[in-house]
């Protein structure tokens, strides 16, 4: 397994879901995928939380996270009270529990010890921002929470789990990663 630290630490490679067998004694709040659920990969992700840990799923994520559902996600959170947040899934999975944080630690007055962020796709990079982008159906607008608090502590690239998605999800995050590629090449700087 290789480690990286940007200021997220990355554990990387096939074991890297073992690093969930050091948390015990807490209660997480997982946010993942709607089709996580009931599936094997969940099933194996959940299997690294022991039985000392208290474990709560929120699935209720849609993509470009609609400011209801995060509502939703955050009433969940104010009942559960966690200490740890996992956000398993592609980027929307990801910014909808890095958002429910935000939210959650305000409204409670405590922050969690830390957040992990386990991806599915290939696209956005949220396992290692500070960024949140939340949709308002109402305004029809998009709006990022920017926060350095919010970037994840650790992030568990296993590549396995990249193959778990539906072949379209997979197909599509591979071009939204040549599209960042693209951007970053011609973009030009503003002084």
């Amino acid at each position: 397994m290789e480690t990286i630290s940007i200021p997220t630490k990355i554990f990387s490679g096939i074991d890297s879901l073992d690093e969930l067998n050091n948390i015990s004694n807490e209660t997480v709040f997982m946010v993942c995928d709607s089709f996580l659920p009931n599936t094997e990969t969940l099933k194996e992700i959940t299997g690294h939380i022991n039985n000392t840990n208290k474990l709560s799923i929120f699935s209720d994520v849609k993509p470009d996270p609609p400011l209801a559902n995060i509502i939703k996600g955050v009433k969940k959170y104010i009942n559960v009270k966690p200490t740890v947040v996992i956000g398993i899934g592609g980027g929307s999975a990801i910014d909808t529990g890095k958002a429910i944080r935000f939210f959650g630690e305000k409204i409670l007055k405590q922050n969690i010890k830390f957040f992990t962020a386990i991806p599915t796709t290939s696209g956005t990079g949220s396992e290692v921002t500070n960024t949140s982008v939340i949709s308002d159906a109402e305004t029809q607008r998009k709006f990022p929470i920017m926060d350095d608090h919010l970037t994840p502590d650790y992030a568990l690239l296993d590549p396995k789990l990249v193959t778990s998605a539906p072949k379209s999800v997979t197909a599509y995050s591979g071009l939204d990663v040549l599209t960042h590629s693209l951007e970053s090449l011609v973009a030009k700087t503003l002084t």
